[in-house]
């Protein structure tokens, strides 16, 4: 299976090494699930988000720490229903990190730079 351009597949994924931390009181007692995925290409996080809507969710990135929040009603003001902060590598595609919810599910891909993409290296005999 595909998702956000990641396969999801038993075999070729891999937990993403991301740190999480919650958002300064902002956490609801019961934070929604989050999965953190890897693949060659992109790193892909997938938030449980039932019953918000894309209008009640920000996200940023800055000096290399990915923010997502949420409300429920999106026009509240004060701290949000749910916030979390991912430590994110440096070799992050920060102009092309692309967002997109159906379901109830958030997917943030978030691609990494053409540098950091695994590649051959050649053994040259002398």
């Amino acid at each position: 299976m595909v998702c956000g351009g990641v396969t999801t597949s038993p075999s070729e994924r891999k937990r993403l090494i991301m740190h999480p931390t919650c958002a300064q009181n902002a956490c609801l007692n019961q934070s929604p699930v989050v999965d953190l995925y890897e693949s060659d290409s992109n790193y892909l996080l997938v938030a449980e988000l039932p019953g918000v809507s894309p209008q009640g969710i920000t996200i940023s990135l800055e000096s290399q720490e990915l923010r997502v929040e949420a409300r429920l009603q999106p026009t509240e003001q004060g701290p949000p229903d749910f916030a979390r902060r991912f430590k994110v590598p440096r070799e992050i595609d920060e102009q092309n990190i692309e967002a997109d919810m159906r379901d109830g599910l958030l997917s943030v891909r978030l691609p990494k730079t053409p540098q950091a993409s695994a590649r051959r290296i050649e053994v040259k005999v002398n």
